[in-house]
């Protein structure tokens, strides 16, 4: 076959190709595209020189070509100098050997990608542009750099501009960043580069705006490159956010008033701050290394060697090589300070980030301090076991931590019994209900004592049991000094059962005392009955039989003397009355209390004319008759006290019922007393027992020149 004539056709270079896929002959064009010299390319297999990437398709491609029809493929191509070209390759069988017909498409298909990316590029949320190499004249820009920094593709057409926009410390700067972005591209042109790290710039945008960016470069070819601004503003501030704040903690621990000493993981110091400086002086100097320390350190029987306590927090910190923190164990130590005296330091250790970090609190005072209080608590150990008096203390942690000898007198408890205040509890109320709730109560007590919620000391007076089994009742007293609770304990074991009995007594008497009301007030209505059954008839036959003998006798004689005399009868029927109602007033039992209260507070209007209002809301089936009747004495001999001595004009009488309790209320304007001063009237004592008879209280309140208010309450019953 004449490829040459074929050649001259198409303008193209041919390859005839072997079975084996051999270049036998061709037809190179006059500037050799792939760089090849005819001879090089000659008894070349082809497969090495197409791109690894597309040797799968053109095997495949070759595996089907016959003498029939043409098979197309585009091929990306090796030069001699290791460019990459893209050809179309025509593919058809002649004889036993295969015609290629190579056709260079490597600009067509720049611009076919190009296009494709400017494509993606315009709805990349990123500025992005385009620029020709080496002049970097601007050829494209997308929508995100328009939208993003104001300038359009007009005001942007080449990178000169651009540098306007950038800003520089100064003219220095200025140049060595050009510089350094000359090269840069020229060593990604080249392919020298590989995930190179981007230039950092600072812009400003058409409104006047400063933005930070990182500007990346992707090489599409050797004569065209693309820009990618990625906007690294808000990083950019908070790191500068971040790095002013690392110096004002920088600065806090450089000035804070305890020294701070870091080592690394080589024992080496790397960190001192002004309080160590000052602290340790020129020995700073001398404790390079961690290891130095035991030089300066002033060893106790309770001190551990200091060099091997160090040396064990730098293993930990070699075992643990991440940026985790660890808190260590703390330590005390004197060590000689620069100013030739011994200080006592509290060493807090910390790892931060592979970082060993020593704290040093001066503790020397608070040590002084701590002497004298030990000095002082044992001596006032020494004064408490002593006294007459039982003493207790423990901690804010519930340990017993001293009793005196009179608390395991008076109780038969000692440290070893009750080791902590559950211990107490348990042993001393064997009751697990009343245990729990005397043991949370002097928990919030105490709690609330300590924050100051309770200004007086908690008192209070428990009945507790003693080792041997008895009981005894005891007067707590408690004072807290800081984290101690100190208790006093009181024994009135005696005046508790006195005043038990003294109680029982007064109920004793107070029974008897309603047992003798209750039979007073039977006699009182057993005499009303009979004066008023028995003495009125009597009376009342002898005015009839006097009627009687003055008709018989004549009434001309007698007239007046039988006036006078029937007078008199009626005067003793009248007395008789009246002495039976108040002995018992019968409409209490006839007609109930409201009438009962109306008919007495009526009599009272009588015979003083002052003035009462009375008003009731309860419904009296609610109240039993001994109920009745103690409201109805206490209503009367009130009234008989107002008569007596308040001179009162007016009086109020309230009979009032809540969902609670039921009260009688009786008020007067009359002239007052001071209820501190004793009286020796008993119509307060006889209406105070009265009210609890009927298990009701009893209040009086008044004042002089303003009058005087008695209130009786009784719980109503559900």
């Amino acid at each position: 076959m004449d490829l040459t004539k074929l050649h001259l056709l198409t303008r193209n270079f041919i390859v005839q190709l072997n079975d084996q896929g051999i270049i036998v002959d061709l037809i190179p064009m006059e500037a050799m595209p792939l760089d090849y010299s005819s001879r090089e390319l000659l008894q070349l297999k082809l497969s090495k020189i197409i791109h690894k990437s597309c040797i799968q398709k053109f095997n495949d491609t070759l595996g089907h070509v016959n003498s029939r029809h043409v098979k197309k493929i585009d091929i990306l191509l090796i030069t001699k100098f290791k460019k990459e070209e893209w050809y179309k390759l025509s593919l058809i069988r002649y004889k036993k050997s295969i015609i290629i017909y190579c056709n260079e498409i490597h600009h067509y298909k720049l611009n076919e990608s190009n296009d494709a990316f400017k494509l993606l590029a315009d709805k990349a949320p990123i500025p992005i542009v385009g620029l020709e190499y080496p002049s970097l004249k601007l050829n494209y820009s997308n929508k995100s750099c328009i939208n993003e920094l104001g300038f359009n593709y007009n005001e942007i057409q080449n990178f000169s501009q651009w540098h306007k926009r950038i800003l520089f410390s100064n003219e220095d700067d200025k140049r060595k960043k050009g510089i350094e972005r000359t090269q840069y591209l020229e060593d990604m042109i080249k392919g020298a580069v590989k995930n190179a790290k981007p230039l950092r710039r600072q812009l400003i945008t058409k409104n006047g705006e400063v933005k930070r960016y990182d500007v990346s470069f992707s090489v599409l070819n050797e004569n065209n490159l693309y820009a990618f601004f990625h906007d690294i503003t808000d990083q950019y501030n908070a790191q500068a956010v971040l790095k002013k704040n690392q110096n004002k903690l920088q600065n806090l621990i450089e000035n804070l008033p305890i020294a701070i000493l870091s080592y690394d993981l080589n024992s080496n110091a790397i960190f001192a701050n002004k309080r160590n400086r000052k602290l340790f002086g020129n020995t700073i100097n001398k404790i390079k290394k961690i290891e130095d320390f035991a030089n300066f350190i002033i060893p106790t029987s309770k001190e551990p060697k200091a060099q091997l306590l160090f040396k064990k927090s730098i293993e930990f910190l070699k075992q643990k090589k991440t940026n985790e923190s660890y808190q260590l164990d703390d330590f005390e130590f004197c060590l000689m300070c620069d100013d030739k005296k011994l200080h006592t330091f509290r060493i807090k250790q910390s790892i931060i980030e592979q970082v060993l970090v020593l704290i040093f609190k001066d503790i020397t005072e608070e040590r002084k301090a701590y002497k004298l209080l030990e000095e002082s608590e044992k001596n006032f150990k020494a004064l408490a076991q002593n006294m007459p008096t039982a003493i207790g203390a423990y901690n804010i942690n519930e340990k017993i931590i001293f009793l005196n000898k009179h608390f395991t007198k008076l109780t038969g408890y000692t440290k070893k019994d009750i080791p902590t205040l559950k211990d107490w509890y348990k042993k001393s109320q064997p009751d697990k209900q009343i245990r729990n709730e005397l043991y949370n109560f002097w928990n919030a007590l105490l709690k609330d004592y300590k924050e100051g919620i309770i200004k007086e000391k908690p008192v209070i007076i428990r009945k507790i049991k003693c080792k041997n089994g008895n009981f005894k009742y005891l007067n707590f007293l408690f004072s807290i000094v800081e984290d101690t609770f100190y208790v006093q304990a009181i024994d009135v074991t005696g005046e508790t059962f006195a005043k038990q009995e003294l109680e029982q007594s007064h109920q004793q008497l107070r029974s008897l005392a309603e047992s003798l009301q209750d039979e007073i007030e039977k006699e009182r209505k057993h005499i009303s009955s009979e004066i008023h059954d028995e003495l009125g008839q009597q009376i009342t036959s002898i005015k009839m039989q006097l009627g009687n003998l003055w008709k018989k006798t004549g009434k001309e004689n007698y007239d007046q003397d039988y006036k006078n005399i029937l007078k008199s009868i009626d005067n003793s029927i009248k007395t008789v009355r009246n002495i039976s109602t108040k002995l018992r007033p019968s409409i209490l039992d006839d007609l109930g209390l409201i009438a009962a209260l109306e008919w007495q507070i009526k009599e009272f209007c009588k015979s003083t004319n002052t003035k009462v209002v009375f008003k009731h809301t309860i419904d009296e089936a609610e109240l039993d008759k001994s109920t009745q009747l103690h409201f109805f004495r206490i209503l009367q001999e009130s009234l008989t006290n107002i008569n007596r001595h308040a001179n009162a004009t007016k009086v109020s009488v309230n009979l009032n019922a809540t969902k609670e309790q039921i009260c009688l209320s009786i008020t007067d304007n009359g002239n007052g007393f001071n209820i501190n001063q004793p009286t020796k009237s008993m119509g307060i004592l006889l209406m105070k027992e009265r009210a609890l008879a009927i298990n009701g209280s009893f209040n009086i309140k008044s004042k002089i020149k303003v009058g005087t208010t008695i209130k009786i309450c009784l719980p109503r019953i559900k």
